[in-house]
Order: structure tokens, then sequence, then C-alpha cells
């Protein structure tokens, strides 16, 4: 098992998939061949030309909720000159597989496809519909889940599974996310004369000073925002003060808070802005007790607290009773160069969704 894990978790990474350079039709042909020599239903729903959803489902004996498997098959882009190892060799350096998307989330999708692919070759039927829910587009805007829910192509389901990289610990929560600029004008003006013009990039200095006060990251516990500016133009020549500025923000907002709120509280601050997008969060939900005391039966941590960063749950989250996020690989490496997965972590993972797919799939009532 384990050799066959980590191969297929390596030729998942060695298929380019990071969008816009590329987009997921290889790396979606590749898991249909897989998928399709298996006794189990096919469904491609097709977000755009050459960014498929892959939808598969092992038929269960009776009517009613299912599991659902969920993984995205894009990755965020990568500039090959910055690594130290080629980012779509999946090279095995000190027990770690290198690559883009290794930790986000191509591991993960290997732990899927390979237990789905197990339930399909024993030969038992299950109580209840297995769908397996591959996504396109999750990095940019979850657009791919947006679209399977739009259309109404998923089923309902009892439990459903994320498998984003949670260090292989359990969590049902995550935070709804922001995207928005904030344009300012300015006047231009010479640059060696005294009053002249409106610097309008000192001005959106200031405003970054007043906004990261107002929301500081040693304090987000707190504020239930974390509020990060991540990109700034400014400025066309060094001789002239600039006339126009645009700094984005990219804000993190716990489930307690609402999304609207904090984009006013926002604009109450700064002034108007230009959203971008917006993610709404993941909320545990009030029928988690039968799956946390299953978790904890199988010795995998659980938590309430919500992860940082937005899943496709934040979609599909309506058509499940539950959701639980739990994976390989550390979020601290997702998107930076030379991500990897710690081998162990990935073996770990496939070790505990065959666990719990036990106890669940073949248990009439769980």
């Amino acid at each position: 098992m384990m050799n066959t894990l980590i191969e297929l978790s390596q030729s998942l990474i060695r298929i380019h998939s990071a969008y816009p350079d590329c987009n997921e039709s290889n790396i979606a042909e590749f898991i249909v061949e897989k998928l399709s020599s298996l006794s189990c239903v096919l469904k491609i729903c097709d977000l755009e030309p050459g960014r498929p959803n892959v939808i598969a489902t092992l038929k269960g004996k009776y009517n009613g909720p299912g599991i659902g498997l969920c993984a995205h098959m894009d990755t965020v882009p990568f500039d090959s000159n910055e690594w130290n190892y080629p980012p779509l060799e999946a090279t095995i350096h000190d027990n770690k597989m290198v690559g883009r998307g290794a930790c986000d989330m191509k591991s993960g999708l290997a732990v899927f496809l390979h237990v789905f692919s197990d339930l399909c070759s024993m030969g038992s039927i299950p109580d209840f519909d297995v769908t397996l829910i591959l996504t396109s587009s999750e990095e940019t805007f979850c657009r791919g889940a947006r679209y399977l829910m739009e259309h109404n192509e998923l089923p309902s389901m009892k439990h459903l599974f994320i498998s984003e990289p949670t260090q292989n610990s359990a969590y049902h929560s995550h935070n709804g996310l922001i995207w928005l600029y904030r344009n300012l004008q300015g006047k231009t003006g010479h640059a060696s004369v005294m009053g002249s013009g409106q610097n309008a990039l000192m001005d959106a200095l200031s405003e970054i000073q007043t906004l990261t006060k107002r929301f500081p990251h040693t304090q987000s516990s707190e504020t239930g925002v974390r509020l990060s500016v991540t990109s700034f133009t400014a400025g066309t020549a060094l001789n002239i003060v600039p006339g126009s500025s645009r700094y984005g923000c990219d804000i993190r907002v716990y489930p307690s808070r609402s999304l609207d709120e904090v984009v006013d509280l926002v604009q109450s601050i700064v002034g108007p802005v230009s959203l971008e997008c917006m993610i709404p969060p993941l909320t545990p939900t009030s029928s988690l007790e039968a799956i946390t005391k299953l978790l904890d039966t199988l010795s995998i941590p659980s938590y309430l607290d919500p992860l940082p960063y937005v899943t496709d749950a934040s979609y599909l989250s309506k058509v499940s009773e539950t959701v639980t996020i739990l994976g390989p690989g550390n979020p601290v490496v997702a998107h930076t160069v030379d991500e990897y997965i710690d081998i162990d972590e990935l073996v770990q993972s496939y070790d505990q969704y065959q666990s719990i797919l036990n106890q669940l799939v073949f248990t009439t009532g769980a």
C-alpha cells in the first residue's frame, strides 16, 4: 500500500495543474482513467472548458445521505527558478516529497483516490452512497464547488470529509475570506518642490498603519479578524509625487463575525473599497457528536477552533450534516517554495481514513 500511495502522490504532483499557467484537464483525465475501471458511477461537470469537476459515486444499498470525500485538483502557480528542487518532479528527500501541491493538496487527493479505489475493489456494497468529489478552481474563489452547488450536482450527505492539510488533526470550522482593494486619489507634483501635489502613496501608508493597528495579528482571536496588506502600487517616476495609489487586503474573518460587518467596519476607517471576493466561513454544525465520538475512539485529535484558511466546505457544507477537515501536511508550507509532504504523515492519513470509512460505510445508521 505504502509504495502505491507514494507513487500515486508523485504522479499527481508531476501533472501541472497550477492555474492560470495550466488547468485541471490533464490531471482530471489521469484520475478519470483510474476511476473508470472501478465499480462506480462517474460524472464530469465542467466549470468551463478545461476545468472539470469529477464526481465518482460508489452506490449503496439504501437511499439516504451517505459519505462525501472532497479534494481539489488545482494548485497555486510557482516560479521554478526560486525552487531548490524541480516543482513538478516530486523529489523525495529526507523522507519528504517536494513539489507544488505536495501539501496543498495532492497528497490529500492521493489519499482519497486510494481509499475510494479500495472501497470500490472490496466487492462489498456500502450501506449508503460514498461520493468522491474532486473540484477545479478551489484556489480561485472555490469556483468549482460553487458551480456544483449552483447546478445541484451533489447529493445530500451525512458526513463530508475534506483532506486539506491539517497535520492529520480534525477540524470542523474555518474562517471566512474577504479580498478587497482601496484606491486613493491625490495629485501629481514635482518631487523637488515643497508642497507640490498631494502624495497618494503617503496617504495610503497612513491608512495601512491605521488598519494594522486596529486589527493587530497578535489580537486576531479577540477581534475575530486577521488583516494582511498583500499588494501595493503607486508612483510612475522617482521625481513625480504619486497622484494615485492602490493597496489590497486579505482579510480572514472568524465564523463568529459577519463578513458584511467587517467590510462596513473597514470602510468606516478608510473609506470606500472595491470587493474582489467574499467567501463564507464554515461554522460547526449541531450534529457533530457522532463524528467527534468516532474520531476520539480512533485517537484522532479533533478541534472546534477555526482553521485560518477557507476550503470548498464554504459552499459544500450546505448539503452535508457534518463537515470534517482532516488531511496530511502542514499548512505553513502550503503555497511556499519547496512545498513538501512528510511521507509518514501521508501514510498516517491513509490509515486514518481507512479506519474512519470502515466504521461509517458498512454500519447502518452510523
